[in-house]
Parts: structure tokens; C-alpha cells; sequence
């Protein structure tokens, strides 16, 4: 992936190509060296952000999604609710009602 080269690029690659020609002196050497370790650690700190975007654990949860996959929960609230109401139900027998005085 090729950027568009900025102002600190440009002056490293002049640098690099003076010295190739006549060659620099020791400020010009020392300069040389800040600009390409400045480069170096702002080019380490772009790869250590990107890998850690890459392989960071992510929060894919939504709203809601907690109770997506509770369905064992969900039974046994289920059956202890039917347990309870069938608790609670009375156990008296409805009496029969007579439709004449002749039916037993």
C-alpha cells in the first residue's frame, strides 16, 4: 500500500540520496539518523494499532443478545412456574349436578 509521500519522506530521501552523492557531514549524519528513527517508531506504532485492531477481542454483543441462547433457563422457569400453579390449584371435586330427582 503506497501513501503519498509528506514532508518528513521527502526530506530522508534527499538526505539519503546527498549522501549517496558527496556524502554528509555530522550534523547533517545526526539529522539524518533523528528523521529515520522518528520514522521507524511512527511506523511501529501504526503496525502495533493495525494488529492490535486486527486480532483485539471485539464486543459483537447487541441489546437483547443475552437472552438468545438461555432456552435450558428458559424450560426450568417453565416447569417451576407449572409446579407452583399446580400447587396452588384446589383439589376439591365439582359436584355433580342432578338434571332430574330420578338420576342417581
Amino acid at each position: 500500500m503506497k501513501t503519498k509521500p509528506n514532508k518528513r519522506d521527502i526530506e530522508i530521501e534527499l538526505l539519503q540520496q546527498k549522501q549517496a552523492k558527496q556524502g554528509l557531514s555530522g550534523e547533517e549524519k545526526d539529522m539524518l539518523i533523528t528523521k529515520l528513527s522518528q520514522r521507524l517508531d511512527f511506523l511501529d506504532e501504526q503496525f502495533r494499532l493495525a494488529q492490535h485492531k486486527r486480532f483485539a477481542s471485539q464486543n459483537e454483543a447487541h441489546p437483547g443478545q443475552d437472552d438468545l441462547f438461555n432456552e435450558v433457563e428458559d424450560i426450568a422457569e417453565f416447569e417451576r412456574e407449572q409446579a407452583d400453579s399446580e400447587e396452588k390449584q384446589p383439589t376439591q371435586k365439582k359436584k355433580r349436578t342432578l338434571c332430574c330427582s330420578y338420576c342417581p
